[in-house]
């Protein structure tokens, strides 16, 4: 299991979708976390309306080759 958690108290949370540099941040950030993300959650902390953390869990799946145990 790979994960990785990226700390920043980079926008404050709202309703304005503006083009504040870093509201910007933030949402790459996120882009970021979720980029290849097969099975697994994006967590998105925040405290005093100030997006703190952004943690990416990732899970690895392996499945059977039904065909073969049948």
């Amino acid at each position: 299991m790979a994960s990785f958690s990226e700390k920043s108290s980079v926008s404050r949370v709202s309703n304005d979708s503006g083009s504040d540099p870093m509201t910007t941040e933030l949402e790459q950030t996120i882009l970021r976390a979720l980029r290849g993300l097969r099975f697994g959650q994006i967590t998105i902390n925040v405290q005093e309306g100030r997006v703190t953390q952004v943690d990416r869990s990732e899970h690895t799946r392996h499945f059977r080759d039904r065909l073969t145990h049948q």
